[in-house]
């Protein structure tokens, strides 16, 4: 995946925004704020570029194309999974 200044791999700071649509058809504009592995699947932390108390955790799902799809996480199982992985303390 190329960085937000448009290089594949430069180690630069700047950082990479998404744009997701919510149920309403509205835009909203994210930081990539962290992305972390969990049993072998890879998830994203956004945090909204206009809002910073919006937030979400999202699912990648790889495309064959290159590109990744965030997918919204409906199981009931995963988030239990993920809260009891990553909400713990250590």
């Amino acid at each position: 995946m190329a960085c937000s200044c448009g290089k594949d791999s430069c180690g630069c700071s700047i950082p990479q925004v998404v744009s997701l649509r919510d149920e309403s058809g509205t835009v909203h504009s994210f930081y990539i704020s962290d992305r972390v592995t969990v049993m072998h699947r890879e998830y994203v932390l956004l945090s909204g570029v206009d809002d910073s108390e919006l937030v979400a955790l999202l699912r990648v799902e790889p495309q064959v194309d290159g590109t990744e799809q965030y997918q919204n996480i409906d199981s009931e199982a995963e988030w239990t999974m993920l809260q009891e992985t990553l909400f713990q303390p250590r």
